[in-house]
């Protein structure tokens, strides 16, 4: 290792301390030489070819989960950890917000590998889209794997443009939402200061956004109120996850109401949106109260209605539509989402589960 990478993998690494600390410090030192020894040594394994990126939203807002893989013949050292650091089109190191910064401010992020029994290799950090301070001259990532003594894995270069706007926000849930309520707004000259409030409160609340998550959505939201667009153009963002489509509703109705009463053209706007992904009234939640009247909700009607379905089906269909009902609503497909999406879901799956125990005793041969 040269003497520019030892005076800036030794200042990361003090500034980390202890073995992971040292670690970090060789990765990035070898990272500021270039690599340059990386030949002349023996290296465990290569990278795979592949870089695998999936957008995400995390409470920092839009997200990218970065994965790296490769497959060891013998012992992976004790410590191991793969750095990944951010270029330009240049092949410049660019520069990253405070937490993710080395002793020059270039960008950063570690990951320690996970083993299989298999021999299988993997490492994986989850970078917000605002972690560089210019995420739009992002060209491609590094990746090194090094232990406290020696390099693993050699540096490898991938090409990557996914911090570009387009991918930013069309890949998640929280752009579609934004932008839904953007549009709504819009139809009537607005966001209103009142409606931006509380469009930005039940985003914060809803993906339990943090300060950087709360920054990004400001930014989108401002950009979008600026930009002419039907609700069509983002309604589509979030088609894949339609199971929530009755709590996006019920979000758009609070932003509705947030300056006064329900105007015509938010309740058309929110009406067409139910439409469009045959969104469900939620079901009712108001206690039953005393006395002998027969509770509502256990009726067939409804039971049926839960699983979408029309009485004088058989058995066979009610089975059918409770396994296509409990995929898309499971709990685990909300797990990633912020808690009061997973609130819905749980509340979804009852609805169904309880529909289907009942038509079952009804209906099972």
């Amino acid at each position: 290792m040269g003497w520019s990478g030892k005076f800036i993998g030794g200042a990361i690494g003090a500034f980390i301390g202890g073995p992971l600390g040292a670690a970090v410090g060789a990765g990035l030192g070898h990272l500021a030489d270039g690599d340059e020894e990386a030949d002349e040594q023996d290296t465990l394994a290569e990278f795979d070819e592949s870089l695998e990126s999936v957008p995400v939203v995390t409470p920092s807002g839009p997200s990218y989960r970065l994965r790296v893989s490769f497959t060891a013949e013998s012992v992976v050292p004790h410590g191991t950890i793969v750095v990944f650091r951010l270029l330009d089109a240049e092949g410049g190191l660019l520069r990253g917000a405070v937490e993710w910064a080395d002793s020059d401010g270039d960008f950063a992020a570690v990951s320690e590998v996970e083993a299989s029994d298999e021999g299988l290799i993997s490492a994986e950090v989850v970078v917000p889209y605002m972690a560089p301070t210019e995420p739009h001259r992002v060209h491609a990532i590094v990746a090194l794997a090094v232990s406290q003594e020696d390099v693993v894995v050699p540096a490898t270069n991938w090409t990557f443009d996914g911090f570009r706007r387009k991918d930013r926000w069309e890949n998640n849930t929280l752009g579609g939402v934004l932008a839904l309520a953007v549009a709504m707004c819009r139809q009537n000259g607005g966001p209103s200061t009142s409606e931006r409030a509380a469009i930005l409160a039940n985003l914060v609340e809803g993906y339990e956004l943090d300060a950087r998550g709360t920054e990004a959505a400001e930014a989108a939201m401002k950009s979008l109120v600026a930009r002419k667009s039907k609700p069509d153009d983002h309604a589509i963002w979030f088609e894949d996850d339609v199971e929530f489509a009755g709590s996006i509703a019920a979000f758009l109705e609070t932003v509705a109401v947030s300056d006064g009463p329900l105007k015509a053209h938010e309740t058309e706007f929110i009406s067409t949106f139910r439409k469009r992904f045959d969104v469900r009234d939620d079901p009712s939640d108001d206690d039953e109260g005393e006395g002998e009247a027969a509770p509502r909700k256990d009726s067939l009607a409804e039971h049926y209605e839960a699983l979408d379905l029309k009485p004088g089906v058989t058995f066979v269909e009610v089975k059918a539509a409770y396994r296509r009902l409990a995929a898309e609503y499971h709990p685990d497909r909300a797990a990633k989402l912020g808690s009061r999406y997973q609130a819905f879901a749980n509340r979804e799956m009852q609805r169904i589960n309880g529909a289907y125990e009942a038509l079952r005793e009804l209906l099972e041969p």
